[in-house]
């Protein structure tokens, strides 16, 4: 059974790589689309419990996915590079977000696995909000406009020191702010793409993934218990 999953899983995997090769005559929103959901499968497999793998298969996968996500990103930096001696100029955007997101969710996820959740999720939040207060009081000094912008940060801690126990009511909070935080800077839409991907990764990103973990956390400790 198990070396059946292994044999499935390679032969997916080539069935993609194939429909990428023999997509190329089609409409590109076909292809999206028909990668999307062959693409879909081992995403939610990698998500699920793994019983029916042993630790050799594991290892594989997790090594050949290892050493995929390093080709990518050199792949996307011989592309910027070759861009950049071509036209004289930096790369689009769009270059930098393939490089930026991998790297990012690669740190958070590496973050999350060797460290509790629970912690991790508030030492982002609270170095978050700690930051962006510091910005704002060294923006504005010790002033009621500093006292006024910081406000909603300093309500946003106390609440989570309060409902520190309860990781429900903690993410949803989070949650919430980041939220509110992006409806609030809804002007960034005006700026190019390298700018807005900068800003909402910096700004909202870090507080919607502390709150959705926490939620998560919550969930799972439930369901331990019953």
């Amino acid at each position: 059974m198990k070396m059946h999953s292994s044999i499935l899983k390679s032969t997916w995997l080539l069935l993609t790589v194939l429909l990428i090769f023999l997509g190329r005559g089609l409409p590109l929103w076909l292809l999206i689309l028909l990668t999307v959901l062959v693409v879909a499968a081992p995403i939610l497999r990698e998500l699920l419990p793994q019983s029916d793998l042993d630790e050799r298969q594991v290892y594989i996968s997790h090594l050949s996915g290892h050493i995929a996500f390093y080709v990518f990103l050199a792949l996307v930096l011989l592309i910027m590079i070759r861009e950049f001696i071509q036209k004289g100029e930096n790369p689009a955007p769009e270059w930098y977000a393939l490089l930026l997101i991998p790297l990012i969710t690669k740190f958070a996820v590496s973050l999350y696995q060797n460290y509790e959740p629970r912690k991790v999720a508030y030492w982002i939040a609270y170095g978050w909000l700690g930051v962006w207060s510091l910005f704002i009081l060294l923006s504005h000094g010790f002033s009621i406009t500093a006292l006024i912008e910081d406000l909603p940060f300093l309500i946003t801690v106390g609440l989570v020191i309060l409902l520190r126990k309860n990781l429900l009511m903690s993410g949803a909070l989070f949650v919430l702010f980041a939220i509110g935080l992006t409806i609030f800077f809804r002007g960034w839409l005006r700026f190019d793409l390298y700018v807005r991907l900068l800003m909402y990764t910096l700004v909202p990103l870090p507080l919607l993934v502390s709150g959705l973990v926490l939620v998560g956390q919550s969930f799972r400790r439930s369901t331990d218990e019953t």
